[in-house]
């Protein structure tokens, strides 16, 4: 969603709510119109302009219907902007950090960060290709009266990186 610009880019391109639902509206239809209700694939003006109504069934749903941000009590710019945060650092942030910098409860940043990663899990379609290194390691403590690395209860944890080409050229690792 946000990869490839910084923070101030971020800011420049999304300084209002209407930004925001702007953007979600050009995604939504940059694959076509599909009606929430009956899928019918013709749409009009619904009652405000970030509503879209349905020409067959006259169903009204909003730009952030059926996405991330539908029903998002935060506010659409500060939840654009926390989903920006989450998803372009590599470590991520701590719902602590989050609530802090954005002035919100913890367990509303604890929530929205783990909305927000349930919608950045991969849906599988996009498999690892290329050169992609493997390795396995066991995980768990020492199990008392077992003899060796394998015994006891402990978890085999397999690991899959892709290698890929920066826009230098060198090596660098891409998804896991």
């Amino acid at each position: 969603m946000f990869s490839g610009i910084s923070i101030n880019e971020f800011r420049e391109k999304f300084k209002t709510e209407q930004d925001c639902l702007k953007y979600i509206l050009d995604k939504k239809l940059a694959g076509g119109y599909s009606c929430l209700k009956c899928q019918g694939n013709q749409y009009g003006k619904g009652r405000k302009w970030n509503y879209l109504r349905c020409k067959k069934c006259g169903y009204d749903a909003s730009a952030t219907a059926g996405t991330l941000f539908h029903k998002c009590k935060l506010g659409l710019l500060k939840a654009f902007e926390m989903a920006f945060r989450v998803s372009v650092r590599k470590k991520g942030m701590s719902s602590c950090e989050l609530s802090k910098e954005f002035g919100c409860q913890q367990r509303s940043a604890w929530l929205w960060k783990a909305k927000i990663q349930e919608a950045m899990k991969s849906s599988g379609k996009h498999p690892l290709s290329g050169a992609v290194e493997v390795d396995e390691f066991l995980l768990g403590g020492f199990s008392e009266g077992e003899r060796g690395r394998t015994h006891g209860s402990k978890d085999l944890v397999v690991l899959a990186i892709e290698k890929v080409k920066d826009k230098k050229g060198k090596i660098t690792i891409g998804r896991a």
